[in-house]
C-alpha cells in the first residue's frame, strides 16, 4: 500500500530548501511531499507543487537524487503515451515533458524507492484543468485531500463523467449523475496522486485556492 506524506513549512518569514546541494530560496510555503513508489509496479502521481526550478520539466518536478536507473515516467497526450526515462550519472531524458499541476503521469522503476516531491505551495486563486470529451490523466492541483464532491467538479462535471483511482492492482471509480451529484460522493482527491478522468464534453474545472486554504 502506497503511503502519501505532506509536510507544509508554513512561515512568514523566509523559507529555505536545498535541492540537488544547492540552496534555493523561496518567499511563500514550501512543501514535501513523499510518495513511496513500489519495484517493479505502475503508480499513478502527481504533484500539486510549484517547482523551485522555475519550470515544469521533468528533472525540476522529479528531482535526480535517488532515482532508480531505469526509472520511467509515462504521459498520456490524449492519442498515446509518450515516456521520459531516468538514467543514472546523467538524468532524465529526453526531459522536454512537462508536468503541470492539475495532471497525472505514470511512474514505475525497477527497484522500491521514496519520490520526494519538493516546490512551492502554490499561491494562485484558481487553476485550471481542461477537461476534453474521453480519457486523460488528472490530478487535484492543491497540496490537500478532498472529497470529490467539495471540489469544483461536483459543478462542472457532466452526467455520466467518471473518475478512477489505481489502487496498484485494481481502480476504484466515482461517477456523476446529473440532479444528484458524485457517487460514491466520498472519493477522494489526494495529494501525489493521479487520476483517470472520462469526460462526456468539454470543460474547464477552474478550481479556487481559497476554498481549501488561505496561506500563503
Amino acid at each position: 500500500m502506497n503511503k502519501w506524506w505532506a509536510i507544509a513549512a508554513m512561515s512568514t518569514v523566509l523559507a529555505i530548501t536545498a535541492m540537488a546541494q544547492t540552496n534555493v530560496y523561496s518567499k511563500n510555503a514550501v512543501g514535501v511531499i513523499r510518495v513511496d513508489i513500489p519495484a517493479n509496479a505502475w503508480r499513478l502521481v502527481s504533484s500539486p507543487l510549484v517547482p523551485m526550478g522555475g519550470t515544469n520539466r521533468v528533472s525540476d518536478v522529479l528531482g535526480t537524487n535517488d532515482i532508480p536507473n531505469g526509472a520511467t515516467v509515462l504521459f498520456w497526450n490524449g492519442l498515446q503515451y509518450v515516456a521520459e526515462t531516468f538514467y543514472a550519472g546523467f538524468g532524465w531524458y529526453p526531459n522536454t515533458n512537462t508536468l503541470a499541476r492539475g495532471y497525472g503521469f505514470w511512474l514505475r522503476a525497477p527497484s522500491a524507492f521514496s519520490l520526494y516531491l519538493t516546490g512551492e505551495v502554490p499561491s494562485v486563486t484558481n487553476t485550471t484543468v481542461n477537461l476534453a470529451p474521453g480519457y486523460q490523466l488528472v490530478a487535484f492541483p492543491y497540496p490537500v485531500d478532498v472529497p470529490i464532491s467539495n471540489s469544483v467538479l461536483n459543478v462542472v462535471a457532466s452526467n455520466g463523467d467518471t473518475i478512477l483511482a489505481f489502487t496498484g492492482s485494481n481502480y476504484v471509480a466515482s461517477t456523476y449523475y446529473s440532479g444528484f451529484g458524485w457517487y460514491p460522493g466520498d472519493f477522494m482527491l489526494r495529494m501525489g496522486q493521479g487520476y483517470w478522468y472520462r469526460a462526456g464534453s468539454a470543460t474547464e474545472w477552474n478550481e479556487p485556492k481559497n476554498t481549501h486554504y488561505t496561506y500563503p
